[in-house]
């Protein structure tokens, strides 16, 4: 089965978007772009879900490059849903160190 991954936005730029979809009760971008949003993607729309997300993938994505790990390596850190990717740390640190 393949790995679920997060996919997470800088907040101010989804918080922009969502507004808007959520004014116009439609969705703007992506695979369902001009249908009608469901109550459920209405009440996701309101933003708290996507946040926590959003705020976990950013906080994952510093240590990374806190770590020393290259912009890619970071980015697929911060995709990583729950616990896993310590081996991205883990290199990171390890080239840190050597350099």
């Amino acid at each position: 089965m393949a790995e679920k991954k997060r996919w997470w936005r800088a907040t101010k730029n989804r918080a922009k978007d969502y507004a808007e979809e959520y004014k116009k009760k439609i969705h703007i971008r992506g695979r369902k772009e001009g249908q009608e949003l469901s109550e459920r993607e209405q009440g996701r729309r309101q933003g708290y879900f996507e946040c926590l997300s959003d705020q976990a993938g950013h906080f994952k994505f510093n240590k990374a490059k806190a770590a020393g790990a290259t912009e890619e390596e970071a980015i697929e850190y911060s995709r990583i849903i729950g616990k896993g990717g310590e081996n991205i740390i883990e290199k990171a640190k390890k080239r840190k160190k050597s350099a």
